[in-house]
């Protein structure tokens, strides 16, 4: 279940993930999987944010292991994220 967004949050850093989740779905087919089922709900902005979510679980799964982040492409198996 996902939680609402937290007011405490750094605005600059909040800015960057949108901007990142709307050039995203071009990049990665993962992320073009998301903002397409999301879209389908016809909300743009939703869409947007629920691939910046998926960025951001990315970005907690890279920290956590502390490792480098080998996207799916390129490592032909699925994603554990």
């Amino acid at each position: 279940m996902r939680m609402p967004i937290s007011k405490q949050r750094n605005k600059h850093i909040q800015h960057v993930l949108v901007e990142a989740a709307k050039l995203a779905p071009r990049q990665c087919h993962e992320l073009a999987l998301i903002d397409e089922k999301e879209m389908q709900r016809g909300n743009r902005n939703l869409a947007t944010l629920a691939v910046a979510r998926k960025i951001v679980a990315y970005l907690l799964a890279v920290e956590r292991r502390q490792q480098d982040f080998v996207p799916t492409e390129e490592f032909g198996g699925t994603a554990a994220a």
